[in-house]
């Protein structure tokens, strides 16, 4: 099955703040299945590649809490709704993208979260089917993998 049929089921969303544009620094949307609540954050920090690239880059990571009393959390939730989130946290990149026009979009995982990190590969192929580029980021913990990519044309 291709990512872009798996990821073809999409929660309604929500944008927390401000539909993000250039000019913003973060975004966070928010969306919920059942009692759980979950967020996708982008914020924009400075990341340097492996290659001696420098960008600044929108950092993804998204979140969930199985109710409005609990702390967020990044690990696997375990709920059965692994695609119905998949396929929302790719639909608001795809948005944020669209509007916030990154320099760089990364992505990080905790090594020992195979799941989650073959998931941020899969979703950085499909950008790099889109004409993207990826470079390895500098990392000083060996426990995270993590990738930059640069959009098609992009300044630096």
């Amino acid at each position: 099955m291709r990512l872009n049929e798996v990821l073809n089921t999409v929660i309604d969303w929500r944008w927390d703040s401000s539909v993000p544009s250039p000019q913003m620094r973060s975004a966070i949307a928010k969306f919920e299945i059942g009692e759980s609540q979950y967020l996708v954050s982008f914020t924009t920090t400075h990341k340097a590649s492996d290659e001696g690239e420098e960008y600044n880059a929108s950092e993804i990571v998204f979140a969930y809490r199985e109710s409005s009393r609990a702390k967020w959390r990044t690990d696997i939730t375990r709920s059965g709704n692994a695609l119905a989130v998949f396929g929302t946290v790719k639909a608001v990149m795809d948005q944020y993208i669209a509007k916030a026009k990154p320099e760089a979009i990364y992505f990080s995982a905790d090594k020992f979260e195979p799941s989650r990190t073959k998931l941020y590969s899969r979703f950085a192929r499909s950008l790099e089917k889109q004409g993207w580029e990826h470079h390895e980021p500098e990392l000083d913990d060996e426990y995270v993998a993590g990738t930059i990519l640069v959009p098609p044309g992009a300044k630096r």
